[in-house]
């Protein structure tokens, strides 16, 4: 019986291991710094936006008519819209909307994809082929057109567009945690807990959930970008957030009407998409290197 106990112990070093290289590969990585530097900003920026904002009670939608359409000066950094409001302010209120958009989104799909890819792996026959038949279904439409489709279906607004990127997103991570359970479910240590006389449920949590963390953080990283791209694609077709949210797609869609004229409308809250995407396209490609055997053992030399 001690065999059993000790495979697992030496499993659970083995991770405690990995987890310290890959914060150190991730403290050498430029692209790790440089992306955590972009998010920590505009995490910070949604916090303290009320405080920093230069007019608050205009990027909440309170129009100032005798200011419209302005361009950035010294009293207006990002120009006003056509209502007067100071982009500056409406942007820094937007990063607020995006991340808590793209946060909603992932942190939901993982939470209903992993257990699930993870449990038809775990026991695969009629109940796993029962959820990946589900899960095939879902991924058998276009995300984009599937969220089109729930969005237009629910009706436009910031809650229903979070919905339907959700349905879209789901499958993904349940797909991506049922081959990671498939690969580990049969592994010796793994075994050796069912030796001793651990549960299912607790096999599930202590070893097959935790073998899926790396590719679903990856994953993940990647997502809260294209979540925010996703939301911003929605409001811009005005099936996500209505005014006077100070949502970042919104405001393109509507300054696309004034961009030959009035450039600084959509070029501002599209260079604020562009950016913040930036930073968990760099962050993601740092934590797959970290995690790449090949990568990260070329980054340790």
């Amino acid at each position: 019986m001690t065999e059993p106990i000790s495979d697992i112990v030496v499993q659970e070093q083995q991770r405690f291991r990995e987890w310290r290289v890959f914060l150190k590969l991730m403290l050498k990585n430029p692209l790790s710094l440089t992306g955590t530097a972009i998010i920590i900003f505009f995490i910070a920026l949604a916090i303290v936006g009320p405080f920093v904002a230069p007019y608050p009670r205009q990027a909440e939608g309170v129009p100032d008519i005798a200011n419209q359409l302005r361009p950035p000066d010294w009293e207006h950094w990002f120009g006003t819209d056509e209502l007067g409001r100071d982009l500056l302010s409406r942007i820094i209120f937007g990063a607020r909307i995006s991340l808590t958009t793209s946060a909603a989104v992932v942190s939901v799909a993982i939470i209903l994809g992993m257990p699930l890819g993870a449990i038809a792996g775990y026991y695969g026959e009629r109940l796993g082929a029962v959820i990946m038949r589900i899960t095939d279904m879902f991924l058998a439409f276009p995300p984009l057109l599937l969220a089109l489709a729930v969005a237009a279906t629910l009706g436009g607004s910031l809650v229903n567009a979070i919905l339907a990127l959700i349905i879209t997103w789901w499958p993904w991570y349940t797909r991506l945690a049922y081959g990671q359970a498939l690969a580990t479910k049969n592994l010796p240590y793994v075994d050796s807990a069912r030796a001793i006389g651990v549960g299912d449920a607790r096999i599930i949590a202590r070893h097959i959930l935790p073998a899926t963390l790396a590719p679903i953080l990856i994953q993940a990283t990647l997502d809260l970008g294209s979540a925010i791209i996703a939301a911003a694609g929605l409001s811009f077709l005005g099936l996500g957030a209505q005014p006077p949210t100070p949502d970042w797609g919104l405001m393109v869609n509507t300054g696309k009407t004034f961009f030959l004229q009035h450039w600084w409308y959509a070029t501002f809250p599209g260079l604020a998409i562009l950016v913040l995407v930036l930073g968990f396209n760099l962050l993601g490609d740092a934590i797959r290197e970290a995690v790449d055997p090949k990568l990260s053992r070329r980054r340790l030399i």
